[in-house]
């Protein structure tokens, strides 16, 4: 992964993980409340994390971590496992599910990395930044006209912002780390705050019974949240986030086909041309700023707009 397409496949594969988790979701629905399928998958990584990756894990820099080096990991688990999970759990239950995915989905990642890194787009990526916003309401069918701002609408916005804030505080990792003990020690925070959750609504900590096929989607929901945070670790350690941003837009495309081969349902031409823009656009915004990148090389004076 030292080439230069390295970052852009991993981000591709991450993409393709993270859209496969709502096969996994369905499988556990029947065993597993909302709130037990988020913190028993986490909490589970976690130790998992610990025993795979004990031969990377630097236990006597942790000894020497401050605690504002702490905060960094503890904000990042709360913004992506507690605000970004449980909100969009909320907002799913509270909107329709076009709205939330069209919210979730929307290239958000560049405006927020200038604002806590002054991180700029390359030359020529706004206009297809944008047109993939095209694409996205094609995609996920959302009515604009109709959009209102009600309670599950906030949710998915905060959401939203939590995920995208989680994804970036990635950069904030101490040096020295490794994105596989910053994965480890993510996750350890992680399934705190859904754990309360289940206390607090009264809920069993360990389900009665788990089906067979339950069991198969715990178990692969807590490989992909293992495998899918140490790509993100290194996805924003060697990508600009505007350009991952629009390479998650691929989420929405992999559902799509998803939906389509396993659940049987149906695809509008609307839909098939919207995922087609958001591909092209992807693909335009990588290239975009590897020519970029290429250009700053040879003249360090050039820079972006």
């Amino acid at each position: 992964m030292k080439n230069a397409n390295g970052p852009v496949v991993v981000a591709v594969l991450q993409t393709l993980l993270f859209a496969s988790m709502g096969i996994w979701v369905r499988m556990m629905q029947e065993s597993f409340t909302t709130y037990q399928q988020v913190y028993i998958r986490v909490f589970l990584a976690a130790v998992f994390s610990w025993v795979i990756f004990a031969k990377v894990i630097k236990l006597k820099q942790l000894k020497c971590y401050r605690a504002k080096t702490w905060g960094v990991y503890a904000l990042r688990a709360l913004m992506a496992f507690s605000v970004g999970v449980l909100l969009f759990t909320y907002a799913i239950q509270n909107t329709k599910f076009a709205t939330v995915s069209f919210v979730a989905s929307l290239p958000t990642l560049g405006i927020l990395s200038w604002l806590m890194f002054r991180e700029r787009l390359a030359k020529g990526s706004l206009p297809f930044i944008m047109l993939s916003v095209v694409g996205l309401v094609m995609l996920t069918n959302i009515d604009l006209t109709n959009f209102r701002l009600g309670k599950g609408e906030l949710a998915a916005i905060v959401s939203m912002i939590g995920f995208n804030i989680g994804y970036l505080l990635s950069r904030k990792h101490p040096d020295g780390s490794n994105k596989y003990q910053d994965a480890t020690i993510v996750l350890t925070f992680g399934w705190i705050v859904p754990f309360l959750a289940v206390l607090t609504n009264g809920e069993r900590i360990w389900p009665a019974h788990i089906t067979t096929v339950a069991w198969v989607g715990l178990i692969a929901s807590v490989i992909i949240n293992i495998v899918g945070l140490v790509m993100i670790n290194y996805v924003f350690a060697h990508m600009k986030a505007y350009v991952a941003g629009n390479i998650f837009l691929l989420e929405g495309v992999v559902a799509l086909i998803i939906g389509m081969l396993l659940y049987n349902e149906s695809v509008s031409v609307r839909e098939l041309v919207g995922a087609g823009v958001i591909l092209a656009c992807a693909y335009m915004v990588a290239q975009k700023d590897r020519r970029g990148q290429t250009i700053a090389a040879e003249d360090p004076a050039v820079e972006g707009s």
